[in-house]
């Protein structure tokens, strides 16, 4: 694959999204279960926040951290990547949206 396409990007925005979503956190405290804690690293295979393993093995009083969190990349990627809103020097905006216009409803 010679490009990368806003059906790549979205996809990538995807996967990214659920790892935001959809975890299964050592000790979860989310209300539901599953229903997201969010760290800065993920277990590439296992799917539990390694930040949050390790603090639980040292019994910490931070362990259950991540609750509530939002990493700012998310919107980052929201705003400059599946928007395309980009500010310029001189003020003005550089819209360029990467949603694939055939996969979103909206």
């Amino acid at each position: 694959q010679d490009s990368f396409t806003q059906d790549d990007y979205f996809d990538l925005l995807l996967q990214y999204a659920r790892q935001h979503t959809q975890t299964f956190a050592l000790n979860d405290t989310a209300v539901p279960l599953h229903s997201g804690h969010v760290f800065e690293n993920l277990h590439p295979t296992l799917g539990y926040w390694n930040n949050r393993f390790y603090l639980y093995g040292r019994n910490s009083t931070r362990k259950n951290k991540g609750d509530d969190y939002n990493h700012s990349t998310f919107a980052d990627l929201i705003l400059g990547g599946l928007l395309g809103i980009r500010p310029q020097p001189d003020g003005s905006l550089w819209i360029r949206p990467l949603i694939p216009t055939d996969r979103v409803p909206w």
